[in-house]
């Protein structure tokens, strides 16, 4: 049987990570084998060259969006070999489609890789304000949030908000943010549940 996927997304500072690795816990607990991936690795050092480069170059530009495409495909393909019962994505694809609309791809320009992808399962959302998800980033970071900027988390959080609207309703979990992160990973585990005993 094919693992059960659980796309996590939002703009950074909107607490993935957190839910994904609470979440991951909880199903555990509940004796499912569950495994967490980051989907998308903005943190390499490798990457954060290529960004800097990017930011003057073009061509930089389309190469960084076709690697994140491609590691986003690899890390996928890892977890899927996994065996585990419930894949969380930490991160998937409508965080890049998100962040490199901001860059001047379409939507269209990206889409091969969603050949590539499985669906997720269920979607989840976790909707911020942008100048909150930026007080975050700078707080975590010690006050030195890197290659981002306010305004760029306002553009992906736009971005966001129209890809959405392409998701069948029944797929998609929206949770505030800001709510305490035993309420979201209770509503996300709750949900992930459902899905499992339909399966």
């Amino acid at each position: 049987m094919n693992p059960l996927l659980i796309a996590v997304s939002g703009i950074d500072g909107s607490g993935k990570s957190t839910l994904v690795d609470m979440v991951r816990r909880r199903l555990e607990a509940q004796g499912l084998k569950a495994t967490a991936f980051r989907g998308l690795d903005h943190d390499s050092a490798f990457l954060s060259g290529v960004r800097k480069l990017a930011l003057r170059d073009s061509g930089a530009d389309r190469f960084m969006a076709t690697y994140l495409s491609w590691s986003l495909a690899v890390n996928t393909e890892a977890a899927w070999a996994s065996g585990a019962d419930v894949l969380l994505a930490d991160r998937y694809l409508l965080d890049h489609w998100a962040n490199q609309a901001t860059f001047g791809h379409t939507y269209e320009e990206l889409a091969w890789v969603r050949g590539l992808l499985p669906e997720p399962g269920l979607h989840v959302f976790l909707a911020i304000d942008p100048e909150t998800a930026w007080q975050r980033i700078v707080e975590r970071d010690s006050g030195n949030p890197g290659w981002q900027t306010a305004g760029f988390l306002q553009e992906v959080s736009r971005t966001f908000e129209a890809n959405l609207g392409r998701l069948a309703p029944q797929r998609l979990l929206r949770l505030p943010a800001d709510s305490a992160s035993d309420r979201l990973t209770d509503a996300t585990v709750s949900r992930i549940l459902s899905l499992l005993e339909r399966a």
